[in-house]
């Protein structure tokens, strides 16, 4: 019998590939530094912060998985943050997915809508780039 393949697994599978993106590596802690601090520190904070995770867990509907809801509820609360803010980070976040992607940052330009947010998707979920929060967060937590 063939596996069963989740299709969030799939899509992000699919995203990646599409684009070929590269693992993160210490040269990308400048370019997200830069990024986040133009976005503004402190509204980035707010919205990963345990207080607003605890809000959003809150909101959660029954019969829906939680870490979806919350994932989602994230996920628009970022992007509200950076829609917000888009015009000061426009060049870093082009530059900056450019060079996860491989693409020239003409052509991260001149993505459709769809393809900029399947690329976005394709950065933001990947376990590295999780793993780089987490462990930011608890070195600045001490």
């Amino acid at each position: 019998m063939a596996d069963i393949i989740d299709i969030d697994d799939a899509r992000e599978v699919a995203v990646a590939s599409k684009f070929g993106i590269r693992p993160f590596r210490a040269k990308d802690i400048a370019p997200m530094v830069r990024i986040i601090t133009k976005i503004g520190l402190r509204e980035f904070a707010q919205v990963i912060s345990p207080e607003n995770i605890k809000a959003l867990v809150g909101r959660a509907e029954d019969g829906k998985p939680q870490a979806d809801i919350v994932g989602i509820g994230l996920m628009l609360d970022v992007a509200a943050v950076v829609g917000e803010n888009f015009d000061k980070v426009e060049g870093d976040l082009f530059a900056f997915m450019a060079s996860m992607s491989g693409l020239k940052v003409q052509g991260v330009g001149d993505l459709s809508l769809a393809d900029t947010f399947d690329l976005l998707y394709a950065i933001f979920t990947a376990s590295d780039f999780s793993d780089f929060f987490k462990r930011a967060r608890a070195l600045l937590a001490k």
